[in-house]
């Protein structure tokens, strides 16, 4: 039996510390494999009014977090060598992340341990456990600091 080494790395981010240590740890794996890494970002607008000013509308939001995929996240994984293709959808951050591994034909999706959503988590799973049981492909869930 043989395996390959992945062509196409889908990682989540959401801007919390988790997920750009998983963000660092594929943009590595990636680069050292000459893999595409795909940057994914689930648009949640409600999750964002808390950095906005008031008047705000979706559209700007929107804006904006491509801005910061752009910016931050893929400057953040090209300067670690990687291929970075940016995808920033709406929906819950598992069902974006299933989404795109399948639409880019990913062989890895990788996701932080914890996210943003403490709350959500709680009550309806986290995103890493839901991927875990879900996904077509393996899934690295990259432990959150001193873990």
């Amino acid at each position: 039996m043989t395996t390959e080494a992945p062509s196409r790395i889908t990682v989540g981010v959401d801007g919390s510390e988790s997920s750009l240590r998983a963000l660092r740890w594929a943009a590595a794996l990636a680069a050292g494999l000459d893999a595409v890494l795909v940057v994914v970002h689930a648009f949640q607008p409600l999750d964002h009014l808390g950095e906005v000013k008031p008047g705000t509308d979706f559209a700007e939001l929107l804006r904006q977090t491509e801005g910061r995929m752009r910016d931050e996240w893929c400057a953040e994984a090209a300067a670690l060598g990687a291929t970075c293709l940016p995808v920033v959808a709406d929906g819950t951050p598992a069902d974006v992340l299933l989404d795109t591994a399948r639409r880019e034909n990913a062989d890895l999706i990788v996701v932080g341990a914890r996210g943003l959503g403490k709350v959500r988590e709680l009550v309806l799973g986290s995103t890493s456990s839901k991927l875990a049981h879900s996904s077509p492909v393996p899934v690295t869930i990259v432990p959150a600091k001193g873990s």
